[in-house]
This record gives C-alpha cells, structure tokens and sequence, in this order.
C-alpha cells in the first residue's frame, strides 16, 4: 500500500498556525526578559536618585528632586533650580559660606533647607521692583536652618526679606536677617516657629505676625525663642490681627518704637528682656492688653 501524503489545505493551515504560534511565544518569552531587565535597570535608576548622590542628568531626568541633594554644581547649579524641582519631604544642602542671589520659593510640604557641615550661608535679594521677598514660605512643614538673609525691595507693604504666606508652616533655626527697606521675618496667616533667629537693623520691624484676612482669632500662629530683635526702624515685634503668639527669651532692645506691639492678638509673653525701646517696652491694644499674658520674669526698661 503507498503511503499518502496529505495536501488537505485546512491541515496545512493549522501546521503555519502552530508554528505562528511558537514563533510568537518564543518573542513574548524574549520580550519578557527584556522588559524585566528594563524594570531592574529602572529601579537602580530609581534607587540612585535617591540617594544623595544622585547625578544631575538622573535628577533631571527624575522630574523631582532626590530626597537629599547638594546645591554644589553638581546634582544642581543653583538653588532656585533644586527648589524648582523638589518633591515633598526633600533636602536641599547648601555648601557652608556659599551666596545665592534673587527670590527663592519654598513651594512643596516637608522641604528642609539647610547648610553642609553645620556652616552658614547667604541669601541676598536687592531690587527696585515692589513685594519681592528673598524667600517665600509657601508648602506646609517647611525647616529653614543656618542661613543669612538680606533684603531690600520697593514696597510699602509686604515689603519682608523672609515671608509665610497664608496658609503656610514653617520653622526657622538659626536665621538672620536685615532688611534695609521693610521688615526682617513675617507671617502673615500661617505658622511659624523661629529659634535663635535674629532680625536686627531692619528699616522697619524685625517680626511682623498678622492673621488671615479674616482677622479672626487664631488664624495665625507665632512662635519666638531665643531670638533677638534689636535696632529697627521700627518695633521690635509687630502682633496683630488675631494672631496667637508664644514669645520666650527674646531679647527686644534699642527698637525706634515698641519693643513689641501688640494689637488684637492672644498669647503670652515670658523670660524675656524688652529695654531701650524709644517709645516703651509693650504696647497692648485691641484686645490684645487682655488676652496677652505677661509673665513677672520679663526684663522691660
């Protein structure tokens, strides 16, 4: 008997089929190990940009700041440029003695800025245009440590070399700042905690906390310890417009009006030094002769 060889055409096409078939399970089989190299190389990426270390190309590349950077031409130029692309909870490191020039914005929640080695450095904005603040607060839960700050800026009002914005939070550690057109450190409707701050010499007040534009009780908050706000054009400390302040031993001396004024404000006042002060020591009005407490171990003269 001889044997017959099938030419049936549905046979055929199930044969191609089948090889089709194999053919395009070996490529996905390829493909598969491609892409899982691709996510493994993609999480080296990922990790390196967390790291402090990350490159510049890798951060750029990222579209966010890693969670700890250098401003040391490097990872980035410029702080304005590492501010521009941080993410929430970032560190921004300046290099100890380094100077930064223009307006700077803390935009994000969780940012810290802060100096290498526990040095300081400068930040310095000089202009003939109006409300241009050399730095401005606007994330919530932001650290400011270690810097110099100096202003001057065409303004009457809003006129701060550092600025909360409403809404805003904010500690500050170990600042300064001098303003030689308005005032040193303002908030106005947000938080703010300032320790061993100094805002002396400015051309109007060395702390200016006023509420939201509701004025209502409690719609700004102030924290001051160990601070020093001495030699302003103006007072000292500027409260008001339902701010709650906590003020503890601050030193307010040798300010052209009040060491500290107060206006329709809520807090305390304790183990502090006001002397010197051409117009007195505490000015309470509004309310705030009230509901500002005054403890027996403040200094005034």
């Amino acid at each position: 008997m001889r044997a017959i060889r099938s030419t049936t055409p549905a046979r055929g096409r199930a044969a191609r089929d089948a090889r089709a078939r194999c053919e395009r399970a070996s490529k996905v089989s390829i493909a598969v190990k491609l892409n899982r190299r691709d996510f493994v190389r993609a999480v080296v990426v990922f990790e390196s940009l967390r790291s402090p270390r990350a490159d510049a190309s890798d951060a750029t590349a990222s579209g966010n700041l890693a969670s700890t950077v250098a401003v040391d031409g490097r990872a980035y130029a410029s702080l304005r440029e590492a501010l521009a692309n941080a993410r929430s909870g970032s560190t921004v490191t300046l290099a100890a003695a380094s100077a930064h020039e223009g307006t700077f914005a803390a935009n994000v929640d969780g940012l810290t800025i802060d100096v290498a080695d526990g040095g300081r450095a400068t930040l310095s904005h000089f202009t003939s245009n109006p409300y241009e603040s050399v730095l401005e607060i606007r994330g919530r839960g932001v650290v400011v440590k270690n810097l110099d700050v100096a202003h001057g800026s065409k303004s009457v009002a809003n006129n701060y070399g550092v600025f909360a914005v409403e809404g805003s939070s904010a500690t500050f550690e170990s600042c300064a700042v001098k303003s030689t057109t308005g005032s040193g450190f303002a908030v106005e409707g947000g938080e703010v905690t300032l320790v061993d701050c100094v805002a002396s010499g400015c051309a109007s007040h060395g702390f200016v906390g006023l509420g939201d534009s509701t004025g209502l009780p409690g719609s700004g908050r102030a924290t001051l310890e160990r601070c020093t706000f001495d030699g302003n054009n103006a007072n000292g400390a500027l409260i008001r417009g339902g701010v709650v302040v906590h003020m503890r031993h601050c030193t307010l001396n040798g300010n052209k009006r009040y060491g500290v004024e107060l206006i329709d404000c809520e807090g305390e006042i304790e183990s502090s030094e006001l002397r010197n002060n051409a117009k007195g020591s505490i000015n309470a009005t509004n309310g705030a002769e009230t509901y500002v407490v005054v403890s027996n171990d403040v200094s005034v003269l």
